[in-house]
């Protein structure tokens, strides 16, 4: 049976994502730049979410695990 990915993610623990995002690129400007998403969407993953697509983008852009950086959100 196939593993379905969750709908939407948000940020597990926000200092440790902001931390990992000062430490390896500095500002979330440059994390949308990276990861080549609006800024807006940057700013708002904790609140309301990015798709699964999205979450492992910004995992592999600051090197961790998506399971480190993000959680289902709940409906």
């Amino acid at each position: 049976m196939k593993k379905t990915s969750p709908d939407i993610m948000v940020v597990r623990d926000l200092n440790f994502f902001d931390a990992k995002l000062k430490k390896l690129l500095g500002s979330k400007g440059k994390l949308a730049e990276v990861t080549k998403l609006s800024y807006s969407s940057v700013t708002h993953m904790n609140t309301v979410g990015v798709s699964y697509g999205v979450a492992t983008r910004v995992a592999e852009a600051l090197h961790a695990n998506i399971d480190e950086l993000f959680v289902t959100k709940k409906a």
